[in-house]
């Protein structure tokens, strides 16, 4: 009979980051994108966040004399106005000729009724209520560009205007509307379309290309660095690079920042190790390691649903149960280039039977790795992810091109070179063990052991495991680079287009590839 810890419960959490991996992912990604988060959207938040603070304490000193602590509700009453005011700012902007998208902006959700009352009355008293999340999601992009920094935090603000971020008090103090804007943000109040309509394309988020002075400023700190430090340039280095090698890839097409990812991870891999740039290496090594990372999720995911069918087990009862494969999914017998798999099947064996162009055609989705079902099909298709990734990698790995960072790949790929000749049901015990069972019961345990729920598939006794009635939802890493270049489209340097395809304006094409 199967346990199930969670049961009864309200409150479920089965975790993002089963296997602790993800943040290796993030990690290297973030090295090159220059503070960009995964929830940073919209470029028009990094001028108005240090903006805001900054006037913030200018007021609050002006208050009390020349000297200002500023308590925590207090900053988050003004954010949250912020919050709506660009919110409403950007939905309103139709009736001076944006798009009125709300794409990425905060709050759509929270203030739904304060955004459906100011569209219908022309009027509505703004919140003062929900706005922490402006601080936390665009403090980061604001450090890395130099507009924020560091705070002793004797005033109660845990973060300091930098000099650049100063430097937008001015010039906003001169937008028309912006006095009554100003007031209201620090003060509370009521506010009106007429006063939107005189300063809202000055906060909509869709207004940032047509505000020269604001939008120069903004392109010239993320391309020039604020500090001549060692790290604050390779940073701006790093970016940089990530820029022109996405502007160069997307050319005079369209691409998705998924496209754009997988197109070079194809290129990279055909090229000789020796002939790729630096930012080409750094996104092929970050998309090798997130389909490295999907493929043990995917074992994962069988290990789980299969121990589910079963009742209860050791982790060779789960492996048995895979072997022999009745019937392959299509999926996996295109991807493995087999039609059977017997007792002497090995992975040497799959390796040479393998496509040379498996999972390099297209870019990779997490929908197809997730509809394989469980009991063979999920494991081995995460195996075939896998001994691509192994294949693809070995000339970059043999010229020590590609860094050996002892992680989770290096130890999978090390895993199929000790397997390589045993029989498949012998290799997949030991894949399915070291990449999803002991890295699952290792990560979740220390999560609970620092007071996270229990999000455990399962829990051993001895060798047997347990299911805990918990599905793993097998995905990877999601990417920051979509972030950068929709925050480069706020700025016109590219353009949005349907289906979350850019493509370069002339004046990106001009600022990005300007020296070819």
């Amino acid at each position: 009979m199967n346990t199930f810890w969670n049961s009864g419960e309200r409150d479920k959490i089965e975790g993002l980051d089963v296997l602790g991996l993800r943040q290796f992912d993030q990690a290297l990604e973030r090295k090159w994108v220059a503070g960009i988060t995964t929830i940073s959207f919209r470029a028009r938040y990094l001028t108005l966040l240090p903006w805001l603070l900054a006037e913030l304490y200018e007021y609050e000193l002006r208050r009390h004399g020349g000297r200002a602590t500023i308590p925590p509700d207090r900053l988050l009453e003004v954010l949250a106005r912020l919050k709506f005011l660009v919110l409403a700012a950007s939905a309103t902007g139709t009736e001076w000729g944006e798009s009125g998208s709300t794409y990425g902006v905060l709050g759509s959700r929270v203030y739904r009724g304060e955004l459906a009352e100011f569209a219908e009355t022309g009027t509505v008293a703004i919140p003062s209520q929900g706005g922490s999340d402006v601080y936390g999601t665009y403090v980061m992009p604001c450090r890395g560009f130099g507009l924020l920094t560091d705070s002793s935090g004797r005033d109660g603000v845990p973060i300091a205007i930098a000099p650049r971020g100063r430097t937008l008090l001015r010039p906003r103090a001169r937008v028309p509307g912006c006095e009554t804007i100003h007031k209201l943000l620090l003060e509370g109040g009521s506010i009106t379309k007429e006063q939107l309509r005189m300063a809202g394309p000055h906060f909509s988020v869709n207004g940032l290309a047509n505000d020269a002075s604001e939008r120069d400023s903004l392109i010239n700190w993320m391309f020039e660095p604020y500090h001549d430090s060692p790290g604050v340039t390779r940073t701006y280095d790093r970016f940089a690079m990530t820029i022109r090698w996405a502007a160069v890839v997307i050319g005079t097409g369209a691409m998705t920042a998924a496209d754009l990812i997988a197109l070079n991870f194809r290129r990279v891999v055909e090229a000789v190790p020796s002939s790729v740039t630096r930012a080409q290496l750094a996104w092929m090594e970050y998309e090798l390691r997130r389909r490295t990372h999907f493929a043990c999720e995917l074992l994962l995911a069988d290990v789980t649903g299969t121990l589910q069918d079963l009742g209860t087990g050791p982790v060779d009862a789960i492996t048995a149960r895979w072997m022999p494969v009745d019937g392959i999914a299509p999926a996996v017998r295109e991807a493995l280039g087999v039609d059977e798999i017997t007792s002497d099947t090995t992975l040497r064996y799959l390796l040479d039977s393998m496509p040379t162009n498996s999972f390099i055609r297209d870019r990779l989705r997490m929908a197809d790795g997730r509809r394989q079902t469980r009991g063979g099909n999920a494991a081995l298709y995460g195996l075939a992810l896998l001994l691509s990734c192994y294949r693809c990698s070995e000339a970059y790995r043999a010229t020590n091109t590609l860094a050996d960072s002892r992680h989770y790949m290096e130890r999978a790929f090390a895993l199929v070179t000790e397997n390589a000749h045993k029989p498949l049901v012998v290799a997949m015990r030991e894949l399915a063990l070291h990449l999803a069972v002991e890295p699952h019961l290792t990560t979740t345990l220390r999560k609970m052991g620092q007071g996270q729920k229990c999000s455990l598939r399962f829990f051993p006794e001895g060798e047997v495991l347990h299911p805990t009635g918990i599905a793993a939802n097998p995905g990877f890493s999601g990417t920051r680079l979509e972030n950068v270049l929709g925050i480069l489209a706020d700025l016109g340097l590219y353009s949005r287009l349907a289906g979350g395809r850019y493509r370069l304006t002339d004046s990106g094409r001009n600022r990005l590839l300007r020296d070819d």
